[in-house]
């Protein structure tokens, strides 16, 4: 089945708490059980009030007997809940962590070159955290807001003008809360987009700390990324500023209503209306009351919290901001490995990021008349037509190279070979089946890309070259690093072959990662294998290494490559020679040089 159209792959909170519905159950009871006993404190501490107050002393007594017990018990309640908690939460976000990350793994390689580090990093990381906090917190606030309304039913039970003047206190500062959210719900979407960018830069800055060196960019990226904060700075200073308006203004408020309640409540005891012993119990937990509306604006910045960040999620399922890959539900069991594309058409769409202000703007337009559409971050501002017909064939277990100027279409037509592109018209064939029918299985296990800047993973020479074949012997590793020249490399490491190399291969040279691809993906024995320029950062020893170890493969693959250095495709099949998205000519090495001059002139200058 097509893996976009699968409904389960939708982003579903819901679904993830179902997981854990046992320990939520236990979490929520425990807090039944918290509200409960704050109500027995509440409702004993008032009785031991009353008891004093009548001089009571034995009922008093005992009822600090009953206070000791349950305040004993309710840390250990507390305890529980926070563990029950901290566990749901590491354990649900974990798994929200590895279904997201694997979630982009199916956005379209041109997806992730249309946006920055931090838009994904956000929404694999930061997201499912504020989510799933967000919820324990709402059930952490519903217990206090009951917790405390059962006080407010106390007080009102005590005295009801008192309990009146409270609920108005409670109105007021929630209208205050509400016009506070209405803010923060405003200016987050702003603040978070660019916090993305600016987490976008730092980790550039961060992996590419060598270039930055060398060309001596630290002014720049500096200035850049205080440009950045400067604005991130504006945007939140102001949101905060009309913020705490609200937030000091209420204090004011309820205080001077509060300081009048008292004053209030001290006539109604002098007037005999009210105990002392209430009036005492007012005063010690009126306060509490006075938090009623606090608690209800958390709840509410909570839902706040979990709408943004849930439909920031979303947006990963739902193929309109983030491009799907989409394949087929055909399996080829052996891939032979032949190549036809017809007629085949390709462009790369340009865009331009919608500012955040106008993305509001419109979300406020469609909420008001009731649009249901999604508001775009991107407009399209242009195309750039790589191929308008292209046709040609490569044939099964044949090595053939792609040649031409840069940007003449060599790159995407590896893409488009291993559908890290789709075609917009035409048909790419592969054993005559169309691509697009074909599953993922099939295209993955069967088509393999070293790329000139290979990613090489934080881990061990020999866990890198795994990823590619987990079930490979020692002895097919050891036989991929020899015929990649690694054998002598690896040999001066003390640690040999469980090196660890760092991020992104740091601790490795351009040609060491290179060649370390080249291994990696020739122990994957795929079908088709493309090299896209993986020799240009490789010496001349190197590369004629490299360039026998692609030629023992002759025959038992189909070998695509993209050359950078004419000298390495001498011994190939066939050449295709392309200009301006167009083939233009094809042959053997030795016919191009006899009779394309272009190709002659290239083979020449670098050989000067």
């Amino acid at each position: 089945m097509n893996e976009v159209n699968i409904k389960t792959n939708k982003f579903s909170l819901v679904n993830y708490l179902k997981n854990y519905k046992l320990m939520i159950f236990f979490f929520c009871l425990l807090n039944i059980v918290e509200i409960i006993m704050s109500f027995f404190i509440a409702q004993q501490s008032a009785e031991f009030l009353n008891f004093l107050t009548s001089k009571k002393f034995y009922l008093s007594f005992q009822t600090l007997i009953y206070l000791l017990i349950i305040h004993t018990v309710r840390p250990l309640n507390l305890f529980i809940v926070k563990n029950i908690s901290n566990y749901t939460i590491q354990k649900i976000c974990s798994k929200m962590n590895v279904d997201i990350m694997s979630r982009c793994f199916s956005i379209s390689s041109k997806a992730f070159s249309d946006h920055n580090l931090g838009n994904f990093t956000t929404r694999v990381q930061r997201d499912p955290q504020i989510i799933i906090l967000s919820f324990f917190n709402i059930v952490d606030r519903l217990t206090m807001l009951i917790s405390d309304l059962v006080i407010l039913i106390y007080i009102i039970y005590l005295n009801v003008y008192l309990g009146l003047i409270l609920i108005l206190i409670t109105i007021i500062s929630s209208i205050l809360f509400i016009i506070r959210n209405k803010i923060y719900e405003h200016n987050i979407k702003l603040i978070n987009n660019i916090k993305e960018k600016n987490d976008s830069l730092i980790i550039e800055s961060i992996k590419g700390e060598r270039d930055v060196k060398s060309l001596y960019m630290e002014k720049s990226q500096k200035q850049q990324l205080s440009n950045n904060f400067e604005l991130y700075d504006k945007i939140t200073i102001k949101s905060n500023l009309r913020l705490n308006i609200i937030v000091y203004l209420r204090p004011i408020i309820i205080n001077v209503i509060t300081i009048l309640s008292l004053m209030l409540g001290v006539y109604f005891v002098e007037k005999g209306f009210f105990a002392i012993s209430s009036f005492l119990f007012y005063n010690q937990n009126y306060s509490k009351v006075n938090n009623l509306s606090s608690i209800l604006s958390d709840i509410n910045s909570y839902f706040i919290d979990i709408k943004i960040s849930t439909k920031r999620i979303q947006e990963l399922y739902d193929n309109y901001e983030y491009e799907l890959e989409s394949f087929g539900t055909y399996h080829l069991k052996d891939v032979k490995g032949n190549i036809k594309f017809k007629n085949v058409k390709f462009a790369y769409k340009t865009y331009k990021e919608i500012p955040i202000e106008e993305q509001i703007k419109m979300e406020k337009y469609n909420k008001k008349h009731k649009i249901k559409d999604n508001v775009p971050t991107r407009e399209l501002i242009g195309t750039n037509k790589v191929f308008n017909n292209l046709n040609f064939e490569i044939e099964q277990n044949s090595t053939v190279a792609l040649v031409g100027k840069s940007g003449c279409g060599k790159t995407t037509i590896a893409n488009l070979i291993s559908k890290i592109y789709t075609a917009d018209k035409g048909k790419i064939l592969i054993d005559d089946v169309d691509i697009n029918k074909l599953d993922k299985d099939t295209i993955r296990n069967s088509i393999t890309i070293v790329n000139q800047n290979p990613y090489i993973f934080d881990m061990t020479i020999k866990e890198n070259l795994l990823l590619a074949n987990p079930k490979a012997t020692d002895e097919e590793i050891n036989k991929s690093i020899k015929d990649c020249a690694l054998d002598e490399f690896i040999s001066t490491l003390p640690e040999g072959i469980d090196t660890h190399v760092g991020e992104g291969g740091i601790k490795l040279s351009g040609g060491q990662k290179q060649r370390l691809a080249i291994a990696r993906a020739l122990l994957k024995k795929s079908s088709i294998i493309i090299f896209d320029e993986s020799t240009s950062s490789l010496d001349n020893i190197a590369q004629k290494t490299i360039k026998e170890s692609i030629d023992n493969i002759k025959g038992q693959a189909t070998v695509v490559i993209i050359a950078h250095r004419l000298s390495t495709i001498k011994n190939v099949d066939k050449i295709f020679y392309l200009e301006k998205g167009e083939i233009i000519d094809t042959g053997t090495f030795e016919e191009l040089f006899e009779h394309n001059q272009k190709f002659k002139s290239m083979f020449l200058a670098e050989n000067i």
